[in-house]
């Protein structure tokens, strides 16, 4: 955040808040370890040929897997390919040592399956993992998927027969010292084990108003904080750390690409059309579900209707304002457009919901690009999501929500949350959660 950009909310960053030239955060500002991107344990051989099937009995309540490192580090993030029938709760990843060739029954480390980020196809799913635990190599450690009991809502773990050197996939309950062999024996659960991590810092920010609004980080500098300053070191701060709670822990990403590829699935159920789009001088068109192989210009007050999940494999372009809004038929529900491309907005272009009150429009990239999202003006009530690359805000700009792996804002941007991620810590602003679980769908 650069040159009096400003957010009016709470923010929640896994990784580093860096400000200069007067930028603010009006609300709590809260700067967790940033999970590593370096894996070093993976199981994701090709298509999985069997599968570990969990939750469905007691006997098979939780699927675990053993592993060992190739480096000694923290573990910091698991991914897991993985899909579910019916309904099951969330379930508790864990990190345990090893028992007689078994999962030990206290854990190491833990983190959320939520089963909102689990569909009824294979996907990737991220799980961040708190403490911080150091693991050592030549060790044998376990990871626990530990799930309730429901004969009708259970997860499926793929696998592959002895395709992973380093462990043993076996089913039983977390706790006990109950736990078999997977049918048929020899399988291994496909995984991620990524290892690393950096303490996270606040730096250059000014954070709250009128003696509210927190900071936590390991380490803040050169920051003026409104209420409490939590780190474990600084300096050039205007009060001293508090040294009294541990760091925040990383949190989940809450989309996962499980989801975005049931998303996609359903704009594909619409059919598939090929070509760019073109919406100017006031033109209009109602489109989806539907695929788009090509790029999406809509500009000089054309206006582009979504009636269904829209899917477009290249950029989104909206100037001068365009107007891109959900059909009145979703009601109070919400509806979404995916890029596989780049998206921009820029004169007083305008993403909105239905008109009824908790309708939004969600805007999703896939891609990588450090220009995945740019909006340079008010967006309108869209929720922003760049899993991959990073959204930048100037010129007053404004949204929903905006989730990322990287955020950038410069030259005077307002970034102001109609809600935001709830957190116990969060003592001031917006404080809804927003948890993507269904959307409503229009034939």
């Amino acid at each position: 955040m650069s040159n009096s950009a400003t957010i009016n909310g709470n923010v929640y960053v896994n990784g580093d808040i860096t400000g200069s030239n007067s930028a603010t955060i009006t609300g709590t500002a809260m700067a967790a370890d940033r999970t590593a991107e370096i894996i070093d344990q993976v199981n994701d051989t090709g298509t999985p040929t069997d599968t570990i099937l969990f939750g469905n009995a007691t006997s098979t309540q939780d699927g675990a897997q053993s592993f060992t490192v190739a480096s000694s580090d923290v573990i910091t993030q698991i991914s897991l390919y993985i899909k579910k029938v019916g309904s099951p709760s969330n379930a508790t990843v864990r990190i345990t040592a090893d028992s007689s060739g078994k999962p030990a029954t206290s854990s190491l480390a833990t983190g959320t399956l939520s089963a909102s980020s689990v569909t009824g196809s294979y996907g990737w799913v991220n799980i961040a993992l708190s403490p911080n635990v150091t693991l050592s190599t030549s060790t044998t450690y376990w990871l626990v998927i530990d799930a309730g009991v429901n004969a009708s809502n259970y997860y499926i773990w793929g696998a592959n027969n002895a395709q992973y050197a380093g462990g043993l996939g076996k089913l039983g309950q977390y706790g006990t010292t109950t736990w078999n062999n997977t049918s048929p024996s020899g399988l291994d659960a496909f995984f991620k084990a990524y290892l690393g991590g950096v303490n996270s810092t606040i730096s250059g920010m000014t954070i709250g108003q009128s003696g509210v609004g927190n900071a936590s980080a390991h380490i803040v500098n050169d920051s003026t904080i409104a209420g409490s300053l939590y780190c474990q070191t600084g300096s050039g701060n205007n009060k001293s750390c508090d040294t009294s709670q541990t760091d925040p822990a990383p949190l989940n990403f809450p989309i996962s690409d499980s989801q975005v590829q049931s998303w996609k699935d359903d704009a594909v159920a619409g059919g598939t059309q090929s070509g760019d789009i073109n919406l100017s001088d006031s033109e209009t068109l109602t489109i989806g579900p539907k695929k788009v192989v090509g790029n999406l210009y809509v500009s000089n007050s054309g206006i582009l209707t979504i009636s269904g999940t829209l899917w477009v494999t290249g950029n989104i372009v909206l100037s001068n304002s365009a107007q891109v809004k959900l059909s009145g038929s979703y009601g109070s529900g919400s509806g979404m457009i995916i890029s596989d491309g780049t998206v921009s907005t820029s004169n007083s272009a305008t993403f909105s919901g239905s008109g009824v009150s908790g309708s939004y429009m969600m805007m999703l990239t896939t891609s990588t690009s450090s220009s995945a999202i740019n909006v340079a003006n008010s967006a309108g009530t869209v929720i922003l999501v760049a899993p991959y690359g990073t959204i930048s805000f100037s010129n007053t700009a404004g949204a929903k929500e905006a989730i990322a792996k990287t955020i950038s804002m410069s030259n005077s941007a307002t970034l102001t949350y109609e809600s935001g991620l709830m957190n116990v810590n969060f003592v001031s602003g917006p404080s809804g959660s927003w948890e993507v679980q269904t959307w409503k769908e229009d034939q």
